[in-house]
């Protein structure tokens, strides 16, 4: 008998201890799953204003092919969220014409009957929550991303 009132109340303290344990364990992973979300929707964030960005290049490119022209300076476009998509972004184009003698070796340069337009085109987008309250040039914490590529028309005279 006096071994059962040695471990009078130690059952209650183990389980205890071992409840404080697993409380601890299950707070972080609490922790840890909210983290990992924050970080999975800042990537896919990052994602829509980088698939915007190239959006807007594209634009441009199609804008002068069809037109014959570049697009007016600072043409904004919206984009809209597709199916299977979550998130809209907003792309802001500028374009400027540059010396095609940067771009073109000199001896093509030189070809009689091609005349050589160049354009240095960059495409800024930011990813937006809200379309209507989404201004590509304000930095405030959304994702954004910037492309530039050089355009080159060649046309036949």
């Amino acid at each position: 008998m006096t071994l059962l009132r040695r471990q009078d109340g130690m059952a209650l303290i183990v389980s205890l201890l071992l409840l404080l344990i697993l409380t601890v364990l299950a707070i972080s992973m609490a922790s840890t799953s909210t983290l990992q979300q924050r970080i999975s929707g800042n990537a896919q964030q990052q994602n829509i204003a980088f698939q915007a960005s190239e959006s807007g290049l594209r634009y441009w490119v199609d804008w002068f092919t069809k037109h014959d022209s570049k697009p007016p300076e600072g043409t904004v476009i919206p984009i809209e969220p597709t199916s299977g998509s979550s998130g809209s972004a907003r792309a802001r184009l500028t374009s400027t014409s540059i010396e095609c003698a940067k771009m073109i070796p000199a001896q093509s340069l030189s070809v009689s009957g091609y005349t050589y337009y160049c354009y240095q085109v960059s495409s800024q987008a930011k990813a937006c929550k809200d379309l209507d309250n989404c201004d590509v040039a304000i930095s405030d914490g959304q994702a954004r991303a910037l492309h530039r590529r050089s355009f080159i028309q060649a046309t036949h005279n």
